[in-house]
């Protein structure tokens, strides 16, 4: 067996090393990167929210809350609660922590993410926002594994050392994530629990031999001495570190996970990226009380995970680290637009990120989605933007990489996403927008053939035509447009009647809109 095999394959990969109150494992599970160069002290924060987000219920379009309440009688929160945040949306009633950052212009909220060709299973959407593939690629690699193996292409050999003496990026959890895979190995450590620090044996009886077993059990000791030197550091960092906010919620492992990525970073830890996992919103049944809809097992991890970022947004800003440290989330995908007879959703295409911090650009980008009373039983939200776009802007405006870089570790034609402000590299983009949010589609329902009508500024632009469970049926064109009133005809004449969803983008914004075809 070869020894990345080994290190890829044995029970070894999760054997845990408890570090004072965190235990520390070897391969599997973080995201991100430490290929920044040493003057840029840059930290990213992921929160994986596991199971698939409700983001129709958790940010409401207000100013289609007549169609929704009738597509989701089920689960739809009362009007009259709903955290307004500006004319056209509401948060969920418990997310007063979001609602407080979101006017601080610390929250920012990006429409509508997902990617082509949605794969509805929860296990392989997981992999395929973890390794950044296509839905019809599978790759053995993390998307951050690829960049992270490229700067450090000795690892786990001579690690730490004097440069990095700190994890490339932690989990918070028990395991790795497959983020940080890399061919080889993985390029992260796992963090259990903070109740003790310790250490693994490192004492064998009796002599190596000289074969392949005594090579790949050399190898194990070897690491298991790496994992020993990480678990002082950690404790010393640990040590050195502080928290100052007293919005912590003792009773929430979400916020106590915050809380000591939190200690870290204060005590000095050079670790680049932690991700955190917050289970539980696969909401089929008993997503909210059947009659009373604003309480329920959503509403309980949506105050969890929106009180533990404030608090540890709070706590960042406190101990002195505000511009260094960017938070965002995801999930696997969202719900479907209309609700189940258990008081719950299913599994769904599009829903919404949440960046904060203070680098954040505040604010919503992107529109809501477009419903009617007639939307089918199957259908998602409609993805306005790939989430490899939102991780390619990450990369490029938080972490300095550039377009030659980003299309090596992701794909070539993302679309930068103004996301972020201030505390960054520069970054040029185009001035001129896709300004206009509506495009006129007709005949509608349509038979043979749509027409389309839009006034665009010049750029180039991908028109493409989805199903409305996220399924890429048409490429309709990729050029580029000069300024003005553009016209051109889609032939629909091969697709079943149904609904669908014309999508056309430029590198800087998105215009989604539905229409149906019936014979």
């Amino acid at each position: 067996m070869k020894r990345r095999d080994f290190l890829r394959n044995s029970s070894f990969a999760t054997l845990p090393v408890l570090l004072g109150g965190m235990g520390i494992s070897a391969v599997n599970k973080p995201s991100f990167l430490d290929y920044i160069s040493d003057d840029n002290d840059k930290i990213l924060v992921l929160i994986f929210m596991n199971g698939g987000n409700d983001g129709l219920n958790t940010i409401i379009p207000m100013d289609q809350y007549g169609v929704l309440s009738q597509l989701r009688p089920q689960v739809i929160l009362p009007e009259n609660q709903l955290l307004e945040i500006d004319n056209n949306n509401g948060l969920h009633p418990v997310m007063s922590g979001f609602k407080n950052l979101y006017d601080d212009q610390k929250l920012g909220i990006v429409q509508g993410v997902a990617y082509p060709d949605q794969n509805r299973s929860h296990f392989r959407s997981t992999d395929i926002w973890q390794t950044a593939s296509d839905a019809n690629v599978v790759l053995d690699s993390g998307w951050l594994g690829r960049y992270l193996e490229i700067n450090h292409p000795d690892y786990p050999s001579g690690y730490p050392n004097p440069q990095n003496p700190d994890p490339l990026a932690l989990t918070i959890d028990y395991s790795v994530s497959e983020t940080c895979q890399g061919t080889a190995a993985n390029l992260s450590l796992a963090l259990a629990n903070e109740n003790s620090i310790s250490s693994i044996p490192e004492s064998i009886q009796g002599d190596i031999t000289d074969d392949c077993y005594g090579d790949e059990l050399g190898f194990v000791i070897e690491s298991i001495a790496q994992l020993n030197q990480y678990s002082e550091r950690v404790l010393s960092v640990y040590d050195a570190g502080s928290n100052k906010s007293n919005l912590y919620d003792p009773g929430s492992r979400l916020a106590e996970q915050l809380k000591l990525v939190a200690r870290l970073i204060d005590g000095g830890s050079q670790t680049k990226v932690y991700i955190i996992h917050q289970g539980g919103y696969d909401t089929h049944a008993q997503q909210v009380l059947p009659n009373q809809h604003e309480v329920g097992n959503h509403a309980t991890l949506l105050q969890t995970l929106s009180d533990a970022i404030e608090a540890f947004q709070d706590d960042i800003d406190q101990l002195g680290h505000t511009e260094r440290v960017l938070g965002m989330t995801y999930s696997e995908f969202g719900r479907r637009v209309r609700s189940n007879f258990s008081d719950g959703t299913d599994h769904g295409t599009a829903a919404p990120m949440f960046l904060f911090g203070s680098c954040v650009q505040g604010g919503t980008l992107g529109s809501n989605p477009e419903l009617d009373t007639g939307i089918d039983g199957q259908a998602g939200v409609e993805m306005q933007y790939d989430f490899r776009s939102v991780y390619a802007s990450v990369l490029m405006d938080w972490f300095g990489l550039n377009e030659s870089e980003i299309s090596t570790v992701l794909y070539k034609d993302f679309q930068y996403l103004p996301i972020l402000k201030n505390c960054l590299l520069p970054v040029e983009v185009q001035e001129e927008k896709l300004r206009l949010r509506t495009v006129e589609l007709y005949p509608n329902p349509a038979s043979s053939r749509v027409n389309v009508e839009v006034e665009l500024p010049k750029g180039i632009y991908s028109v493409t035509v989805y199903s409305t469970l996220g399924g890429l049926v048409k490429n309709v064109f990729h050029r580029s447009l000069e300024k003005g009133e553009h016209q051109f005809t889609i032939d629909v004449s091969d697709l079943i009647s149904g609904q669908y969803v014309l999508r056309m983008a430029n590198q800087n914004d998105v215009i989604t809109k539905r229409f149906s075809v019936f014979r």
